[in-house]
């Protein structure tokens, strides 16, 4: 997943300044791992200068061929899911 955008569209005059982007989006109607699909639809910007950040899914909700129905009658208290954040150097060929 990939969160706010870290580029800095200042760098060239030695400011400092972001585009407010929260969350990549890729556009709509394009072929994942495409070109296209590697800009954000809101900001434009490569997603490599979005901050990269891993969901790790708890093992009792990941789903295995031998198990048809998912309770959860005797689980203690709400589930939480852990995220890692990474920070990224911008890569833009």
């Amino acid at each position: 997943m990939y969160k706010k955008c870290m580029h800095n569209h200042a760098a060239s005059d030695n400011g400092f300044l972001l585009d407010g982007c929260g969350l990549f989006e890729a556009p709509s109607g394009t072929t994942t791992g495409s070109r296209e699909a590697m800009l954000c639809a809101a900001c434009g910007c490569h997603r490599n200068y979005h901050q990269r950040v891993a969901v790790e899914i708890p093992q009792h909700y990941q789903s295995s061929p031998d198990r048809h129905h998912h309770h959860h009658h005797n689980q203690p208290g709400p589930h939480r899911t852990k995220v890692k954040s990474e920070s990224c150097k911008p890569n833009v060929p």
